[in-house]
């Protein structure tokens, strides 16, 4: 299984390993610590109205 996150800078980031853990970690939460597989930076995500998921922008909220 896999999920595609839109970045803000239109991107789309698929992630293939621990969806699970993101998707419990959301539900829980309300926002997630992904790493870009590409550049490895971190960034956070949040689900969307649409039930999407979308980065998240600052301020975030632990």
């Amino acid at each position: 299984m896999s999920l595609q996150i839109k970045r803000r800078d239109g991107s789309i980031v698929e992630i293939h390993d621990g969806t699970v853990r993101l998707k419990a970690q959301i539900q829980v939460y309300g926002t997630a610590e992904v790493h870009d597989p590409k550049t490895d930076t971190p960034f956070q995500v949040k689900r969307v109205a649409d039930g999407s998921l979308a980065e998240a922008t600052p301020p975030f909220i632990y």
